[in-house]
C-alpha cells in the first residue's frame, strides 16, 4: 500500500496582498512561517510515534520548497524538486490584483470555473493542469510503489490531483475543495484505486488565523482592491485630502502641511513612473492612496514609500496590506531589494502594523516637528 500526503504551501505574498500568484515566486508571510513551525511539529510528533515518511516532492516555487523544508527537517530526508507540481499558470494575470480581475475579467472568472479548456492568455487551462499534475502525480507513484510520499503543492494544483484521485471529471472540477494554506491532506493507493483517509486536516494550525479584509456588505465576499494611478489633470485635489488627514493623524495637527507642495511633489514622482502614485479602489470608491518617490536613492536598493494612507472610514477593515502588496510589486519590478518608509515614533498602530509584516527598525530621520524612525522591509 502506497501512502500519498499532501500538503499545501503555507500562507505566501499573493495570499495576503490578494494578488493572483500562479508561477509568479512569492515569498512566505510571518503566518505562513508560523503556518511552517507547526507544520514541523505535527510531523516530528508523527515521526516519534512511528508514523514515517520516506520521501517528499515539492513544486520547485519558494513558498512550497519552504513548506517542505518543515517535513525535510521533521523527517531528516531530503526534497526533490518538481516543475510538475507547480500551480496552474496564470499568463498575463501573474501578479495582478484579484480586485482588477474581478473588475475586469468577471465573466471570464465564472468561465474559467465552468469551461475546463478556456485559458488566460499566456497561462494554462484547467484541462492542461490536470494532465500535467496526472503525468507528475504517475512518475511519482511510479518511482515510490509501496512508500509513504509526501507532495507540496498549490491550490488549484492540488484540486486537480484530487480530480485524478477522485476520478471526478474536469467540469466538475470547482465541486472538490479548495484546501487551505498548510492544511494536509492524505490517500492510500492500493496499485488501482486511491482511497480518501482525511481531506484539509488543518488540526495543527490552532490559533493561526490569516489575515482576510472583510467588509460587512460587500457582497459577502473578501474586499479585493484594485489600483488606479492617479492623473494629475483630475486627481490632485483627492490627493491633497489625503494627504491632509494623514498628516494630521500622525501629528495632530496641520502645522507644517504644505498642499501647493505636495500637488508639485505628486507630478513630480508621477513623471518619474506614471504608476506611482495610485489610489486603492474598492469598486469605485478612492479607499487608500500610496506614493512611491521611485528618484528616492538615499538608501541602496531601498524603494521609497512617502504617503500610505486609508480613508478614515476604512480603517480597521484589514485592507492597508493590500497597499503594501502593490509597493511590494512596484519596487520589486524596479529592483528594488527592500521598502523604506517613515513613521512618527508614537505612532504605536502603525509601526505595530508595520512589524506584523516583516518592517524592521533603521534609525531615525529628519522630520517637519521631530526625527521619524526609519523602518525598512526586504522584498
Amino acid at each position: 500500500m502506497t501512502k500519498i500526503t499532501i500538503i499545501r504551501h503555507a500562507e505566501a505574498e499573493g495570499n495576503l496582498y490578494r494578488r493572483v500568484h500562479g508561477w509568479f515566486n512569492s515569498n512566505i508571510t510571518p503566518t505562513g512561517r508560523a503556518q511552517i513551525q507547526r507544520l514541523e511539529e505535527r510531523f516530528r510528533d508523527d515521526v516519534a510515534n512511528g508514523i514515517n515518511y520516506d520521501v517528499i516532492y515539492s513544486s520547485d516555487l519558494i513558498r512550497t520548497m519552504e513548506t517542505a523544508g518543515a517535513v525535510s527537517r521533521a523527517a531528516g530526508i531530503s526534497i526533490i524538486p518538481h516543475p510538475g507540481l507547480r500551480e496552474i499558470h496564470s499568463g498575463e494575470w501573474e501578479d495582478r490584483t484579484w480586485g482588477y480581475c474581478f473588475r475586469n475579467y468577471s465573466e471570464l472568472l465564472n468561465t474559467y470555473a465552468s469551461h475546463p479548456e478556456w485559458k488566460i492568455e499566456g497561462g494554462e487551462s484547467i484541462e492542461t493542469l490536470y494532465r500535467r499534475l496526472s503525468d507528475t502525480l504517475e512518475e511519482i507513484l511510479a518511482e515510490n510503489t509501496g512508500k509513504s510520499i509526501c507532495i507540496v503543492s498549490h491550490a488549484v494544483a492540488i484540486r486537480a490531483l484530487l480530480c485524478r484521485m477522485n476520478k471526478t471529471p474536469t467540469s466538475e472540477f470547482t465541486s472538490l475543495p479548495e484546501v487551505d494554506n498548510a492544511s494536509v491532506t492524505c490517500y492510500t493507493y492500493d496499485g488501482k484505486n486511491f482511497n480518501e483517509v482525511y481531506v484539509n486536516d488543518t488540526s495543527h494550525l490552532d490559533g493561526i488565523i490569516p489575515l482576510r479584509a472583510i467588509l460587512d456588505g460587500h457582497a459577502g465576499r473578501s474586499a479585493q482592491l484594485w489600483f488606479r494611478s492617479v492623473n494629475p489633470k483630475d486627481d490632485l485635489h483627492v490627493v491633497e485630502e489625503f494627504w491632509r488627514d494623514s498628516w494630521k493623524a500622525v501629528h495632530g495637527n496641520l502645522y507644517g502641511f504644505d498642499g501647493p507642495t505636495v500637488r508639485s511633489e505628486t507630478r513630480r514622482m508621477l513623471r518619474l513612473n506614471p504608476d506611482s502614485v495610485c489610489f486603492a479602489m474598492l469598486d469605485d470608491q478612492e479607499v487608500g492612496i500610496i506614493a512611491m518617490d521611485s528618484g528616492d536613492l538615499t538608501m541602496d536598493d531601498c524603494g521609497h514609500i512617502s504617503l500610505f494612507a486609508i480613508a478614515p472610514e476604512y480603517r480597521g477593515k484589514r485592507l492597508a496590506v493590500q497597499l503594501l502588496g502593490q509597493a511590494v510589486s512596484f519596487y520589486r519590478t524596479l529592483g528594488r531589494k527592500y521598502l523604506k518608509l517613515y513613521v512618527a515614533p508614537d505612532n504605536h498602530r502603525a509601526i505595530q502594523f508595520y512589524k506584523k509584516n516583516d518592517f524592521v527598525e533603521k534609525g531615525y530621520g529628519p522630520g517637519i516637528h521631530d526625527n521619524l524612525l526609519v523602518m525598512i522591509k526586504k522584498i
